[in-house]
């Protein structure tokens, strides 16, 4: 019902024949290419798959990688086909593992090139220290058409005979056949969701159906990840026939069904912002006075942090019983894993407090930035200074976990804060600044 590229877990067999099923397959593309980053970061698994559709992004310098929730790794390659100016050459190309390369590899000799491979080097881990990108495109002609073709299959689904109706040719015509969108797709501010009950699941989805105030129009609102709504305008009611207003809310993070959607039908009309109310929303989204996927991004960080933190507790559970130097070494190796984040919050919380504080001296505020500097041309992306840096910090949250371990006083929570940057950036933040002033001549 819903696509399962999103988390749908439903299907609706024998609404479109097979050949405009599959054809309509690129209005579900369409709708995907704009929010593949946000199923992405909140841990959408699409249906029949077993973990989340990485989404591409990009470093500062241009590199491609892949982001699955926290995790991000280095994209493949373009294929020889898009690439053939390195025909006939010895390279060195990256790869994110070994597997990754053997399906390169073997890619491009189905695809007729002879590829000569060497022996893999050892693998490297890199520390970014600006945000990748990951810019997409909402509301272009491509994505309003998929949203007239998402309404138009849950009208479809609830009443087929509406959605053959006289009244639909035109957006039936319009899906098949690629037309203009124009009017009948506007975005709608948050008020509008207001008419209708609330979606009972995190970042879900929520799509009604229904007639217009004048009982005189089919319109529909589409709600993704309960941050960014659609108005459409599906077409003329016959007279006489006013169907129920229909809201399905969607569980995109759901495993399986039937804990999955939330339908509830109502006879009452479905009222949608008016096209000067549409077009005022529109222009504070343009210029950035509102940004509806913060909270459903933050959401999914903490989400994510919290579940690192988790299974890093089960680890750390493990060695309470061990010498305290073997403890040290078991906590160090765990909290590698957490380089990334770690540096994440030093460098945003380092630079923050020298820019921040007005009364620093300059040269404590030199080394501050020193500490979490970066070169691009080094293996790890940073200064010899700032992996030293890193490492100590390291060294600090160790500490910080054993003495909690030794207490009892460890969960999960006080772990997130140690080393998602609550508790831990102010410990790390204090050290440096009492190192650096230590160090300075009096």
């Amino acid at each position: 019902m819903f696509p399962a590229s999103f988390g749908g877990r439903r299907t609706n067999n024998g609404i479109y024949c097979e050949k405009h099923n599959n054809a309509f397959g690129r209005h579900v593309s369409a709708l995907l290419s704009g929010v593949d980053i946000v199923n992405a970061l909140i841990g959408v698994v699409p249906d029949r798959k077993d973990e989340v559709r990485p989404a591409p992004a990009t470093s500062a310098d241009g590199e491609q990688f892949l982001v699955a929730g926290g995790k991000v790794t280095l994209a493949p390659p373009p294929s020889l086909d898009q690439r053939p100016e390195l025909l006939g050459k010895q390279l060195q190309i990256g790869f994110a593992n070994e597997a990754q390369a053997r399906k390169w590899i073997a890619e491009q000799e189905r695809a007729g090139y002879k590829v000569a491979t060497g022996a893999f080097s050892a693998p490297q881990t890199k520390i970014f220290g600006e945000a990748l990108h990951a810019r997409r495109c909402l509301g272009d002609e491509d994505f309003m058409r998929g949203l007239l073709y998402l309404a138009l299959t849950f009208v479809a689904h609830t009443d087929p005979e509406l959605a053959r109706s006289e009244g639909l040719t035109e957006v039936r015509t319009i899906v098949e056949k690629d037309g203009a969108v124009e009017g009948r797709a506007l975005w709608e501010p948050p008020s509008t969701l207001t008419q209708i009950s609330a979606n009972p699941f995190a970042h879900g989805h929520t799509v009604v159906t229904g007639p217009d105030a004048s009982c005189k129009r089919l319109v529909a609102l589409i709600s993704l990840y309960g941050a960014i709504h659609f108005g459409i305008d599906l077409g003329d009611l016959a007279e006489g026939n006013v169907p129920e207003r229909v809201t399905t809310h969607i569980d995109p993070l759901a495993p399986r069904p039937p804990q999955d959607v939330q339908v509830t039908r109502e006879r009452v009309a479905l009222t949608l912002s008016t096209l000067k109310e549409s077009t005022a929303y529109l222009s504070q989204l343009r210029a950035g006075e509102v940004d509806p996927l913060s909270d459903v991004l933050h959401d999914a960080s903490v989400r994510e942090l919290l579940e690192a933190s988790r299974a890093t507790l089960k680890e750390l559970q493990k060695i309470s019983s061990l010498p305290v130097d073997e403890q040290i070494s078991k906590v160090l190796a765990l909290l590698s894993v957490h380089d990334q984040r770690i540096f994440n919050w030093m460098r945003t919380g380092f630079l923050g407090y020298s820019e921040s504080e007005p009364k620093i001296p300059e040269a404590v505020r030199f080394a501050l930035q020193t500490f979490v500097s970066l070169d691009n041309s080094a293996p790890k992306g940073l200064t010899q200074e700032s992996e030293s840096a890193l490492e100590v910090a390291r060294a600090l949250l160790t500490d910080q976990i054993i003495a909690a371990l030794k207490q009892g006083i460890l969960d999960e929570k006080k772990l997130a804060s140690l080393i998602g940057g609550g508790d831990g950036l102010g410990i790390v933040l204090h050290f440096f600044v009492q190192l650096i002033l230590n160090q300075r001549p009096r």
